[in-house]
């Protein structure tokens, strides 16, 4: 009996201490009152960031929308996972963009006049797309700082580190290894449940004055792009552009499929196909609901290029292990570094 007291006591001790150590690591909301329109001089992704504090698993696509929006490059659709990327600006025009949107456009080399870039499904296409996507994430990161919206706060880091050791104490426990009785497992057990959520995007850094207002602003455009609510409403009949001016937000908020209904439901219409979109077959059309032939194409181009990128670089590694073609296994090194 003083065993099962002891295991009880410790398992109420440990739920407050995981409750109050992860409540440490949450910010309080600044509140979001509505926005309609997205925070002055962000980028999506930008905007996404500074809301989550992690970069958006459509990243990559938002910022190609979002440099086609700004009238930088125009899409071309060839097939089902065939598009090409066109650079129509001048050289000028891209000096005032956002350090992810620049990052992303010389990855892909894009930002030189009349360059082209073609998603295909090849290699080549693959490994320039990979190093997108890690030019992209590390800009946002670095842009977080260096703009003075983000703090580092190591200290955070600490119930990480606990909610591990939770983990290996209950695997322990559970083998009878250290402790008396498998019943030890339960106060680590509900210590690493109730900390775990401490891996969430956001641990281990703070938002500045000057971020949580950001962070509030862009919160509240994100309402008004995901709900339903009269309030929420745009005008679009005042504005015809409207749908494809945040469609690139949209999609950096995951939210792209809500955002075609949103215009469908307001106008009685099907969502406008964007003045960047051309096809070569004339049944194609875009659209960035759930399931449409435009945004599902190229996202699976981009995919396609990618997938193709990374078994060649997994086949590389493997033949390289094998004996004398280590030089090919060290290719495999440049996999990693995306």
């Amino acid at each position: 009996m003083p065993g099962v007291l002891a295991v009880v006591g410790l398992t109420v001790l440990a739920g407050a201490g995981a409750v109050l150590m992860y409540r440490r690591t949450v910010e309080p909301s600044p509140g979001f009152p509505l926005q309609y329109a997205p925070p002055p001089g962000l980028s999506p992704v930008q905007s996404e960031y500074i809301r989550t504090e992690a970069v958006s698993r459509n990243a990559l696509t938002a910022t190609l929308f979002y440099l086609a929006e700004r009238g930088l490059i125009e899409m071309h659709q060839h097939g089902e996972k065939k598009w090409s990327i066109r650079n129509v600006a001048r050289a000028q025009d891209w000096a005032d963009l956002d350090p992810a949107s620049k990052a992303v456009a010389s990855a892909l080399k894009i930002d030189r006049a009349g360059a082209e870039f073609k998603a295909h499904g090849t290699v080549s296409a693959g490994k320039r797309l990979s190093q997108a996507k890690t030019d992209l994430d590390e800009a946002l990161r670095a842009w977080g700082f260096d703009a003075g919206l983000l703090v580092s706060r190591p200290s955070e880091h600490w119930v990480r580190v606990a909610n591990l050791v939770a983990l290996l104490c209950a695997g322990l426990a559970t083998l009878r290894w250290i402790f008396p009785a498998t019943m030890w497992v339960v106060p680590f057990a509900v210590f690493f449940v109730l900390s775990a959520r401490s891996w969430r995007a956001g641990t281990g850094t703070r938002r500045t004055a000057a971020g949580r207002e950001l962070w509030s602003h862009a919160g509240g455009f994100h309402r008004v792009l995901v709900t339903d609510s009269a309030e929420a409403r745009f005008d679009f009949a005042a504005r015809k552009d409207l749908y494809t001016a945040y469609l690139p937000f949209a999609v950096a908020a995951g939210a792209a499929a809500l955002w075609a209904q949103k215009y469908q439901a307001a106008t009685g219409a099907a969502a406008p196909a964007p003045t960047w979109y051309h096809s070569s077959d004339s049944g194609q059309s875009f659209s960035a609901g759930s399931g449409s032939a435009g945004f599902d194409s190229f996202e699976s181009a981009l995919s396609s290029s990618i997938g193709a990128y990374t078994a060649s670089q997994s086949s590389s590694s493997s033949s390289g292990g094998g004996g004398g073609g280590g030089g090919g296994g060290g290719g495999g090194g440049g996999g990693g570094s995306w």
